[in-house]
């Protein structure tokens, strides 16, 4: 953080879309990037801004590979009730408000699409992520209850540093996909869609 502005340290890993890409991603390595990602928007919620545009081609890779938040281009201050103007599909809720909460659903969302390779459902359909992927248990409530659909219901970042203080990721740190189950068709998700559409403006 600067005091003219927002600004990121430098993160030549590239973004967690292209990494996800190449290679899946183990549920050790989602939580750490999760968390990673809810640290950073702990801090730029203390700035008095909310991010707006979660999504894992706004997630970068820094020299160690610890998650940075970026594209800071739809960053507004708390308060500001003007939506943004673009928005990853399944990231934001589907009355996005106007504080922090909205990024507490981008981060679910975003833990979700890591770790089940779709973006979650709407909230009556969606099972929990312990159903999905067991491995994950520890944190599926965090993750459910991130994507309430009312805000009132969705818990703070604080909540999110708590699980890292517990240690959460070390617990499953190395856990492969091998014998985790994916996704099963009668599970409600939505498939992300092509480069060109992944944007929507709202």
């Amino acid at each position: 953080m600067t005091a003219g502005g927002l600004a990121l340290r430098l993160a030549p890993g590239g973004t967690v879309e292209a990494r996800n890409g190449l290679l899946r991603l183990t549920p050790g390595e989602v939580l750490r990037i999760i968390l990673d990602v809810a640290e950073g928007l702990t801090a730029l919620h203390r700035a008095g801004f909310v991010h707006g545009d979660l999504h894992p081609g706004n997630i970068l890779l820094d020299a160690d590979g610890r998650a940075v938040v970026g594209d800071l281009g739809s960053a507004r201050r708390i308060g500001d009730t003007a939506a943004p103007r673009w928005a990853a599909d399944g990231f934001l809720p589907a009355a996005p408000g106007d504080g922090p909460a909205d990024d507490v659903y981008g981060l679910g969302a975003l833990a979700w699409r890591l770790a089940v390779g779709a973006v979650p459902g709407p909230e009556a359909s969606r099972p929990p992520l312990a159903a999905v992927l067991p491995s994950l248990a520890r944190l599926s409530r965090l993750v459910d209850d991130s994507l309430a659909d009312d805000a009132r219901r969705r818990p703070g970042l604080e909540a999110w540093r708590r699980a890292a203080a517990r240690g959460a990721a070390t617990r499953v740190a190395g856990v492969g996909w091998a014998g985790v189950p994916q996704a099963s068709s009668s599970f409600t998700t939505e498939p992300l869609p092509a480069p060109g559409e992944r944007r929507r403006e709202r």
